[in-house]
Formats: C-alpha cells, sequence, structure tokens
C-alpha cells in the first residue's frame, strides 16, 4: 500500500512540474513575439500630402485593380493589384516610405 501512495505522489509531483513548465515556457515565448497580424502604421492625408511636398521619398501603391486605377488615381501613384502583390512585391522600391491605398 505504501508504493501504491508513494508511486501516486511521484505522479502528482511530475504532473505538477510538466504544467508548471509549460505555462512557464508560453510565457517566455508570449512576451517576447508580435502578433502577425499587427496593424499596420496608419498615415493621415495631411502627413502624406507634406511628405509629398517635401519629396521625401514616399511612394504610393494603388492595390485597386487596373480598371479603377485607370479611372482615378493619385498622381505618380504606381498600380500593383492587392491580387497580383504576392508575385510583384520585388518591385517595390527599397529604402522609401511605401503607402498602399
Amino acid at each position: 500500500m505504501k508504493i501504491r501512495h508513494f508511486k501516486q505522489k511521484i505522479l502528482m509531483l511530475l504532473l505538477f512540474l510538466f504544467i508548471s513548465l509549460q505555462i512557464l515556457w508560453a510565457y517566455a515565448f508570449a512576451s517576447t513575439q508580435t502578433s502577425f497580424f499587427e496593424a499596420p502604421p496608419i498615415i493621415t492625408l495631411k502627413a502624406l500630402k507634406e511628405k509629398l511636398d517635401q519629396n521625401a521619398g514616399v511612394v504610393i501603391v494603388d492595390v485597386r485593380g487596373d480598371f479603377s486605377f485607370e479611372r482615378e488615381r493619385i498622381k505618380g501613384a504606381i498600380s500593383i493589384p492587392l491580387a497580383e502583390m504576392e508575385a510583384r512585391y520585388k518591385e517595390l522600391p527599397k529604402g522609401k516610405t511605401i503607402v498602399f491605398y
């Protein structure tokens, strides 16, 4: 009877340690990771206009379809439809602020 009771205590202790390690592991990694779905920075129209007026290295990318882009667009914007972004992202300039709309 004593051996059975001893085994139960050991199993309970191991279970407690396992759960404690899982909690510590989750907490350690949760505090260092950022969400993949974090919202991108937002720029106001006023701030965008100021950057464009200052020629501050801003590129505007229109992610609508070609028909909408041809009908109406922001002057100087380039067109990369959202459906094509994965295939064409290398066209985006490096070292510049990119504004998508």
